[in-house]
């Protein structure tokens, strides 16, 4: 099935959210960078990345919105009827290599349901509307995410810029320059105190727990941790037919060992316990009849619960040091990257919950098991999200697919939950 396709019928039950509209659009964004293998090829910081938000910026034009951007290359656009902070809603539009055509466009695409929903409106809303398509969400390019999110909440230095390097050696700064965008400037993207009422976000769920209840709508409680480990562990090459093997000092093993000895942290845990992946994995010299000097490896950490994050990478790295010892190799390890699990607000959610009721759609609690920009806008300002269930399960997959009438049913939630925050903070403002 192409990238954005449905079998489905294009309808979700309001005239105002259309699966078929949410297909095209799905279609047009995922023209761009898509593969012959069918993977969506669209990384951070990159000019198909720059294009999608061109794209996305050109509908929201069309619907009235005035539409920026800024040094981290975020796409935001507003629609100004009323005074007051803005209601965001926002995703991302990058992908990951070999990924598909919707984990973060299904969301991109379904913010601009939302806002052509709102924009169609007369008054509309008693405060101002803003979609934003932030930049760089995805951290397999450059070994962190959410760049364009972090930036808007003040949390990305530029500074940091410089150390985030891809395999090509490009740093995240030379991306932007590459780009016309100035990395020095990354502070001007922060957004301003108190601008913000509350961010929300719709996304597929990257697992099968909607599926499998056959629940069309997620409302996340948290996201999920992560912690990412990069180790080096160095032996000594020698030839492979002469070397006896008690005399080597090969890396391999050690390596095959301590990803075994972290698959089995996991496995003991519960279905809601931590998730451990080696998703990188660098061997040097790489020849058939060499051992091996060097193998460099990243291991990838996700929980829901901070604690046991930590303590899952810790266990992780003293494993890592003992079997190194014990195979006479050496081990260099470090964490590169660490975000905590996120609490989104109660209150907030509970807003939520009367918009699913008033719907008469069902829903189930869910925690969101991958890093969302969301995250991070919840350090800034109360943010809210929407999960809708992912076929199978799978996600940074080319098969991974969301129908978007569930799409168009998740967007039909996110309009209520703002409209319905949109009159309690106005309740609240006046005297």
């Amino acid at each position: 099935m192409p990238p954005g396709g449905s079998s489905e019928p294009a309808q979700a039950g309001d005239l105002d959210f259309d699966a078929a509209r949410i297909s095209q659009m799905l279609g047009a964004i995922n023209a761009i960078g898509e593969q012959a293998g069918r993977s969506i090829v669209r990384p951070a910081l990159s000019r198909e990345e720059q294009q999608a938000h061109e794209l996305v910026a050109t509908w929201l034009r069309e619907l009235g919105f005035t539409v920026g951007s800024d040094a981290i290359g975020n796409t935001m656009a507003d629609l100004v009827r009323a005074p007051g902070p803005r209601l965001v809603i926002g995703s991302h539009v990058d992908t990951p290599p070999g990924g598909g055509g919707f984990d973060g466009t299904a969301g991109m695409v379904a913010a601009v349901e939302v806002a052509r929903y709102f924009a169609s409106r007369q008054p509309g809303l008693q405060h101002p509307l803003r979609v934003a398509c932030f930049a760089g969400e995805e951290d397999a390019r450059f070994g962190d995410g959410r760049l364009g999110s972090r930036a808007a909440a003040g949390l990305l230095a530029p500074s940091a810029l410089d150390a985030l390097i891809d395999d090509s050696g490009v740093t995240a700064s030379a991306a932007l320059e590459n780009l016309g965008l100035d990395p020095n400037a990354v502070g001007s993207a922060q957004w301003k105190p108190d601008e913000c009422a509350a961010f929300f976000e719709l996304h597929v769920e990257q697992g099968n727990e909607l599926e499998e209840t056959g629940v069309s709508v997620g409302l996340a409680d948290g996201v999920t941790g992560h912690c990412r480990i990069d180790l080096t562990i160095e032996g000594r090459s020698n030839h492979a037919g002469s070397a006896p093997m008690a005399q080597r000092s090969d890396p391999v093993p050690a390596v095959a060992e301590l990803i075994l000895a972290a698959e089995g942290v996991a496995q003991t845990s519960s279905v809601h316990g931590p998730r451990v992946t080696v998703g990188r994995l660098l061997v040097e010299p790489c020849s058939p009849s060499t051992i091996a000097s060097r193998v460099r490896l990243s291991i990838d950490v996700y929980d829901g619960d901070a604690e046991s994050l930590d303590a899952v990478a810790r266990s992780i790295i003293q494993a890592a040091g003992e079997i190194t010892r014990r195979r006479q190799t050496t081990l260099v390890a470090g964490v590169v990257a660490h975000t905590r699990p996120a609490v989104l607000p109660t209150w907030l959610r509970q807003i939520g919950v009367q918009a699913v009721a008033e719907l008469g759609i069902d829903y189930r609690l869910v925690m969101s098991r991958g890093l969302r920009d969301t995250q991070v806008m919840n350090e800034i300002m109360p943010a809210g999200l929407v999960l809708v269930p992912s076929r199978g399960g799978l996600s940074h997959n080319p098969d991974e697919w969301t129908s978007p009438v569930d799409i168009a049913r998740g967007s039909r939630v996110l309009a209520e939950w703002i409209s319905r925050l949109d009159e309690q903070l106005t309740k609240w403002r006046q005297p």
